[in-house]
């Protein structure tokens, strides 16, 4: 499973026309919901696992959460029939399939869950049917769902006589693996932190006398125990008095409890420092969940969905934290590493990328170049920023120093063109470190990356790249997002991109010319002719990191201004590619009236070309702050050049919820809404 990359920064500036509305005074009444309008928020349903096998007259328990209604019961149904039949086998109102006596044709058949509060709404699983081994070993009990992190004893039988005289696997491996779960001698299984692949693992107990083997089918869900150890995050977002950022680090037991929690936030009403917190958080088996955050006089709520045990995203309408006041919120939060908390950790170049607000709340983006010494002291470097349309590009940073506490928590300091930022930094591991500027008036946040590694030249751009980049133009908020092919000698070529201007669409086109140079540092610049409505040209600096992703700021001044991410592509691709469950992080703004703050986490799961979403959608505007949850579905097409759509429809207000989906592999993709109803930017991420 594809490991190594990581989902671009989840945290998106706020548009300068969404900024405006916060200088009217916050009420309580009324509210923005996903739709406009508030309805109640809709009912949804996740089923898991995602796969499974089962031999025949043997059973399987599969798990059906139903959200948003008192209502829990599901109706099941196997390939269309109520409880199913004895041809495809038969499902019991608490979920356990049973298997038929013969294996049907074909094999696979499709359990459907739909909550009895909303049948619109429904969840699927695909069984295989196998046929049985006719051994005479069998495990107890024939199926299990199990929370991540826990223990669960099996027992094996030979001729129906209890026996501990038998060696245990998992998934065909003895003793099992860090993937699938481990067992012991005495049959104990102890579950991996995040659920596997699939959500499934076959536990099977072999007679080493050669008699045979038997199995059990067991499904491991998300669980406290998935959100556990040192944790540091980043997040963006909006109050009633602006723009806000903040960035920290906290701890969790993986028991539901929160504590050693730090935050550096700054806000349009000043910058508060290293303030303490508490707090306690429950995940759902879906991988959905809540953190809550205690600061002195506030609460802070987020809404989280998990990738695995080391990676989640978040988005709340409530209080921020330190911050004070109702406000809506997007970031992401990462496993830290204990390693990188010492000045030696930060050594070598890094890619610096941020976005905020100026002193005069116009929207401000930088990038740059940072090398450290590992001592304390950035050596040399270069900034480029779009600063409200104009842009700065090549300047050089000096008096650049950095600190680094066993805590995690640093500082870094840097000058460039006569203007000197601070910020405080949270280290996650040495290749990256989150980041929030703690100077009064301008409020930045955002990540260093380890760049990539040198000699650096045009060949340093070779492939496919998926790429989204967002931010505003004299229209409002504005996204661009596609595909496209980097030679590997200074050609961009194949780009197909999809631009939504202030929710002015224009999908599916081309390039009419396309370049870019790198430099020896490893900056690079690129020039793209959008055949679009505009026939604008578009210049961008460039900045590849480490792990293959490629920093973007568009350097155009007063045409728009954006920034985002390229990330390379690793084909085929296919619909089937998003098959499976994933972790999800959407933000920008919605047309509502008027325009709000909208962003959103969930967890998305694609079968077979369709794709079903649950959603924790937050809205902030100048009237109110709202948080529902809602779901949508929708059919998936993708061609082979990695550029999908996903034409989603919310289940109760039948909104729209079009996406644009550029795959960068079967485990990751970039989206960009392309409706008129809003803009949003994010990626998906494949779960487990």
């Amino acid at each position: 499973m594809f490991r190594s990359m990581r989902f671009p920064t989840e945290t998106h500036i706020v548009s300068l026309a969404a900024l405006a509305l916060f200088a009217f005074p916050f009420t309580a009444c009324g509210g923005i919901s996903f739709s406009s309008v508030t309805p109640p928020a809709s009912v949804g349903i996740h089923i898991a696992p995602d796969s499974l096998s089962v031999a025949v007259n043997q059973s399987a328990q599969i798990v059906a959460t139903v959200f948003n209604s008192a209502n829990p019961v599901v109706v099941w149904q196997v390939n269309g029939v109520i409880g199913g039949d004895a041809t495809n086998g038969k499902i019991s109102s608490t979920g356990l399939y049973t298997a038929p006596a013969l294996i049907p044709s074909p094999a696979a058949v499709k359990v459907i869950a739909i909550p009895q509060a909303d049948s619109s709404q429904s969840a699927q699983v695909m069984l295989t049917v196998v046929a049985s081994s006719s051994s005479p070993v069998t495990v107890s009990p024939v199926s299990a769902v199990l929370d991540a992190g826990s223990a669960y004893t099996f027992a094996a039988a030979i001729h129906g006589t209890q026996t501990t005289a038998v060696t245990w696997q998992v998934n065909g491996v003895p003793g099992g693996d860090a993937t699938h779960g481990t067992i012991s001698s005495s049959g104990l299984y102890t579950a991996t932190l995040n659920p596997p692949p699939t959500g499934g693992v076959t536990v099977t107990a072999v007679d080493p006398a050669g008699a045979g083997s038997g199995d059990s089918a067991a499904t491991v869900v998300f669980s406290n125990a998935s959100l556990h150890g040192a944790y540091a995050f980043s997040l963006s977002g909006a109050d009633s008095r602006g723009f806000l950022a903040a960035a920290g680090s906290f701890t969790a037991d993986g028991k539901g409890n929160i504590t050693g929690g730090l935050e550096d936030v700054n806000s349009r009403t000043g910058v508060t420092t290293s303030v303490a917190f508490t707090g306690g958080s429950f995940v759902f088996p879906e991988g959905r969940g809540v953190i809550f955050i205690r600061f002195p006089g506030d609460v802070a709520v987020w809404n989280i969905a998990l990738v695995n045990d080391q990676h989640a995203v978040l988005s709340r309408a409530s209080g921020a934290g330190a911050s004070g006041p109702l406000s809506v919120v997007t970031g992401s939060l990462d496993r830290q590493d204990a390693s990188a908390f010492n000045v030696a950790a930060l050594n070598g170049n890094y890619v610096a990328s941020f976005f905020g607000v100026d002193a005069t709340s116009g929207n401000l983006r930088q990038a740059s170049i940072l090398a450290a010494d590992g001592a304390g002291a950035i050596t040399n470097g270069v900034l480029d920023q779009n600063d409200a349309g104009v842009s700065a590009t090549s300047l050089p940073i000096s008096n650049a120093t950095y600190t680094l506490a066993s805590t995690g928590r640093g500082t870094l300091s840097f000058t460039a063109s006569g203007t000197t930022q601070t910020f405080a930094i949270y280290a996650v591991n040495p290749n990256e470190f989150k980041a929030v500027e703690t100077d009064s008036g301008v409020a930045v946040v955002g990540e260093l990356n380890r760049q990539a590694s040198g000699p650096f030249s045009n060949a340093a751009l070779n492939g496919g790249y998926a790429f989204t980049v967002d931010g505003t133009t004299a229209n409002g908020a504005y996204a661009l997002g596609g595909v496209f092919t980097a030679n590997g000698a200074g050609a961009l070529t194949s780009g197909i991109f999809d631009e939504n201007d202030a929710g002015t669409v224009t999908s599916a086109f081309s390039s009419t010319s396309a370049s870019y140079a790198v430099a020896a540092n490893g900056r690079a610049t690129a020039s793209m002719a959008l055949n679009d409505n505009t026939g604008r040209t578009l210049n961008f600096v460039l900045y590849p990191k480490a792990d293959g992703s490629v920093a973007m700021l568009d350097i155009d001044s007063n045409v728009i201004l954006a920034a985002g991410q390229a990330m390379p592509q690793t084909g085929p691709f296919a619909a089937s590619s998003l098959d499976g469950a994933f972790a999800l992080n959407w933000n920008g703004t919605l047309f509502s009236t008027p325009p709000a703050v909208e962003d959103i986490t969930g967890v998305l799961v694609g079968a077979s070309g369709s794709l079903g979403v649950i959603l924790d959608v937050s809205t902030f505007n100048s009237k109110a702050g709202f948080t529902q949850t809602a779901s949508a579905s929708g059919p998936l097409t993708v061609a082979p050049n990695g550029r999908g759509t996903a034409a989603l429809l919310e289940a109760n207000s039948k909104v729209p919820l079009t996406q644009a989906l550029y795959l960068v592999n079967r485990d990751t993709a970039l989206t960009l809404d392309i409706d008129s109803v809003r803009v949003l930017t994010g990626a998906i991420r494949r779960q487990y």
